[in-house]
């Protein structure tokens, strides 16, 4: 999207969202949907590749206006000013995610992909997505002998079970000493990152 149209997509979203009544918003809207369209089909269908959706072109241009409808009625002014092609690609990812959520739909997304996505929008659900991402990811860099211990340091971050502790040692086959002393540093982490991100 070139400088150019970016501004005018900016002058249209500005008097849409300035504007009251109906008519004009309902006109400022359609032609701002008209000078977009080609790019929201473009974002989407970059998304949608990368996600392995394959949807039929009627399907996308109905998808392309709803998600439109989502992007400009979220979008702030004084906020995103002319970023247009940041503000809506990533807005329309958004929406993209929520919509095949609701439709029930897998989607195989990578990790980073999600975790940028979902920070898109300041969300209570959003937010403790993330930090499980994040716990996620962190278990997935430890070896896997350490990674049982992660499991059940996560489950028992409130209280301790001596017994079960001496049992889960034996079992993953670390000394007894050791596993609990990775298990109170992983439970240390854990805590971090629920609490701190």
């Amino acid at each position: 999207m070139d400088k150019n149209c970016q501004e005018q997509c900016f002058k249209l979203l500005k008097k849409y969202k300035n504007v009251s009544k109906e008519y004009y918003k309902i006109k400022y809207r359609n032609e701002l949907y008209i000078l977009m369209k080609d790019y929201l089909l473009i974002w989407m269908r970059s998304t949608l590749t990368k996600w392995k959706k394959y949807p039929e072109e009627t399907e996308l241009l109905s998808d392309s206006w709803d998600a439109f409808i989502f992007c400009i009625d979220s979008y702030n002014i004084e906020k995103f000013n002319t970023h247009i092609p940041y503000f809506f690609s990533r807005y329309i990812n958004y929406w993209l995610l929520m919509h095949y959520a609701k439709k029930d739909e897998g989607v195989h997304i990578p990790l980073e992909d999600l975790e940028d996505t979902l920070k898109t929008i300041e969300d209570p659900h959003n937010i403790a997505f993330g930090k499980l991402l994040i716990l996620y990811k962190f278990r997935d860099t430890l070896p896997e002998s350490s990674k049982l211990v992660w499991d059940d340091a996560f489950l028992s971050l409130n209280y301790t079970d001596r017994k079960r502790d001496n049992y889960r040692s034996k079992k993953i086959g670390m000394n007894n000493s050791t596993y609990l002393k990775i298990k109170e540093c992983f439970k240390g982490i854990i805590k971090l990152i629920l609490e701190e991100y």
